[in-house]
């Protein structure tokens, strides 16, 4: 089970190192902390290209799931590319979202934007695991990525 998430986790990477090197860039370091991975890049690309490079990730684990359909390991990697695309400022989405803003607004808009699709992401999966953990039933870990999410926003 750990094994199919991390292959799942290096998959997703690769998508974005890749992109990165399609790009022109360069992968100067990578850090690893408990709110993900983060690899750096060499010198700042165009936002499109950003965008590119940040939807990579996802989509090299959609595609992953695709191949290997039906087995415990094309869920993690569907899982993970999901959850990544959620429009949250520490996620592949949120960062893919601002980068999308910038393209056709100011970089002081597009990120006030952000950060407001980001906050209002949070608040919403706040409400919806309080609720189901409170009242459901439901196990609390949807509470606690909730919380990590917003620990890593506000830490990124």
């Amino acid at each position: 089970m750990l094994f199919s998430f991390l292959t799942a986790v290096l998959i997703h990477e690769t998508g974005h190192i890749l992109a990165l090197r399609l790009t022109g860039g360069k992968v100067v370091g990578a850090a690893l902390s408990p709110f993900g991975i983060t690899v750096k890049a060499a010198y700042p690309v165009s936002y499109k290209k950003t965008l590119f490079i940040d939807l990579s990730g996802p989509l090299f684990g959609i595609l992953a799931y695709l191949l290997f359909r039906g087995s415990a390991f094309s869920y993690y990697n569907l899982f993970l590319s999901l959850f990544n695309l959620l429009p949250v400022s520490s996620l592949d989405g949120g960062k893919a979202a601002a980068s999308l803003l910038r393209l056709f607004l100011s970089e002081s808009l597009a990120e006030g934007i952000a950060k407001a699709i980001s906050t209002a992401t949070l608040i919403l999966l706040w409400i919806a695991s309080s609720y189901a953990t409170l009242f459901l039933d439901a196990s609390p870990s949807l509470f606690f990525i909730t919380l990590w999410l917003f620990l890593s926003t506000c830490l990124s």
